[in-house]
């Protein structure tokens, strides 16, 4: 078995720049994120983009750049087939390009947690999801939460999945839009422009 400081996988350098010492928890979050990933099964094209955007949106907490250098940065090392590439692209550009309408709406279905002290995991994964609920009209929503669930599950932990669905269940009760279908969507009354 590795040490965990003997242990680089290809998103250290890029995902966590800036981050003194050999093993720091963002190093250890690194091994951990990368099993995670490693291990899974059987992964479906469209969930291992939406694992890829988590990552991405989770280091552009930490440590943002220019969208184009980031996005090279993040891609070296990895060889994902050209379809999920994209299909991550577009969520990571989504969510980013309206972040801050994002956090808005998550920090009214968020009872007494602000966004800033939410694990950066959950936060990362709820943004993604709202992001498509509200954005993404070839999504079902059912299918974004799940997919979130499972990613939070995954990537941090057990109560995180929980925590993540309460949050959507919520926003889904606001939501305008067939819940197993893909549809036009609506954004809920209280998201401001």
């Amino acid at each position: 078995m590795h040490s965990v400081a003997s242990r680089k996988g290809p998103l250290d350098e890029v995902f966590f720049r800036g981050f003194p010492g050999s093993l720091t928890a963002c190093g250890l979050l690194t091994c951990i994120l990368w099993d995670a990933i490693s291990f899974i099964p059987h992964m479906t094209k469209r969930r291992s983009a939406r694992e890829w955007a988590v990552q991405f949106l989770f280091q552009n907490d930490f440590n943002p750049l220019e969208i184009g250098q980031a996005l090279h940065e993040f891609w070296a090392g990895k060889n994902p087939d050209r379809k999920s590439r994209s299909f991550a692209e577009d969520l990571i550009r989504g969510v980013l390009a309206r972040v801050d309408q994002i956090d808005r709406l998550m920090q009214s279905y968020a009872e007494h947690w602000e966004i800033k002290r939410m694990n950066a995991v959950d936060r990362n994964v709820i943004r993604l999801a709202l992001y498509e609920m509200l954005f993404r009209p070839d999504i079902p929503p059912v299918v974004s939460i799940n997919e979130a669930v499972d990613i939070a599950r995954d990537f941090s932990s057990n109560e995180s999945g929980k925590f993540v669905n309460g949050i959507l269940d919520r926003a889904l009760r606001d939501l305008r839009r067939p819940m197993r279908e893909a549809a036009q969507p609506q954004p809920p009354g209280n998201i401001n422009g």
